[in-house]
């Protein structure tokens, strides 16, 4: 075999960068990385030095959200350290989660975001100034976008509704401005899913909140009046979720709780991330009942095992009393 062939041996598939000091992933397709790999896994990128003053920025809007003023090394991943417009700093993962692209040339990081298209966006502002949402994005671990549909309207005809063909009650929206607003959209980035929150589509779960916490850009358009142009869910909706069988004046109520949902369970929203996963509905039941002080309230006692200190009792009486509930409140949970 003659020596060109040689160089030619696949070892490794470079996968994409993480961090700013340079590495990048590779999968491994030799027993002796070593041996081929010690002089380029370093090669991508620059060095950390260098990079410190880079500018974290919300995903394409360009809004300034802080600037790197180190990066810590972790076996797993690079994690950043962002010194905030309010000087206070926060750890920041170098994870696809949450680190939508990096751009050395320029020194700019983008984050993950949330587009909310909406024919009444202020409806958002007080979930967006107070509560988990607000918290989330302070934290820089989420970014909400909200699209008024009137900006997106023709000049001609200047209407996001009108009447159903075939006659019957109530407004539609049209095709044209939401078709306008996503395909705007889309011309910037990449949408992992495109959300159309309605009571007809699939029942929204904490399985499915799951999925959803490890995208990276998502649209939700919070459909009003009747309903929307059937049009528009054919060529451009990839999911459909609706909060529950019942009918709401807006899809706006629907977006919040899908967001909320999804917010808690991105490390670093909560300040204790163990209370998301151990939620009701995150193992196909319900969680367990909870007591805090006092010990004795009105004749009725925290029960004992509750404060023996016994972590082992502790958690068998969760887990019955978690089974207990499930069975008396919610049958159908139990295969």
């Amino acid at each position: 075999m003659n020596k060109g062939h040689l160089n030619k041996i696949k070892v490794a598939y470079f996968l994409k960068p993480f961090g700013l000091k340079g590495e990048i992933k590779a999968e491994i397709l030799t027993d002796f990385p070593n041996r081929f790999l010690r002089e380029f896994i370093y090669t991508y990128g620059v060095d950390g030095e260098t990079t410190v003053g880079t500018k974290l920025k919300d995903c394409h809007s360009l809004l300034s959200l802080g600037t790197l003023r180190d990066v810590m090394k972790f076996p797993a991943n690079d994690v950043y350290v962002i010194q905030t417009l309010a000087n206070s700093d926060v750890l920041f993962p170098a994870t696809p989660e949450f680190v939508a692209e990096v751009n050395v040339a320029k020194k700019l990081i983008f984050v993950n975001r949330f587009d909310v298209i909406s024919v009444i966006p202020g409806f958002f502002g007080s979930a967006m100034s107070y509560g988990l949402l607000s918290i989330a994005s302070k934290k820089q671990k989420i970014s909400v976008h909200l699209h008024n549909l009137y900006e997106f309207v023709s000049e001609d005809y200047p209407r996001v509704d009108d009447t159903p063909y075939g006659g019957g009650a109530g407004m539609i929206l049209r095709p044209e401005p939401i078709f306008n607003c996503i395909e705007e959209l889309k011309q910037q980035r990449n949408y992992d899913e495109i959300i159309f929150v309605s009571p007809d589509g699939e029942r929204f779960t904490q399985r499915f909140a799951n999925t959803l916490s490890l995208l990276r850009n998502v649209i939700l358009l919070a459909g009003h009046y009747k309903g929307i142009d059937e049009r528009v869910r054919m060529a451009l909706i990839t999911k459909e979720i609706s909060i529950g069988d019942y009918v709401l004046s807006g899809g706006e109520i629907p977006a919040l709780c899908v967001m909320d949902a999804v917010a808690r369970l991105i490390p670093g929203v909560l300040g204790d991330f163990e209370s998301a996963l151990t939620d009701s509905f995150q193992e196909d039941r319900l969680d367990c009942g909870y007591f805090t002080r006092p010990v004795l309230y009105k004749g009725m006692e925290v029960p004992p095992v509750l404060r023996s200190g016994n972590h082992k009792q502790i958690s068998e009486w969760r887990e019955c009393d978690s089974q207990l509930k499930t069975k008396a409140r919610r049958p159908d949970m139990i295969s």
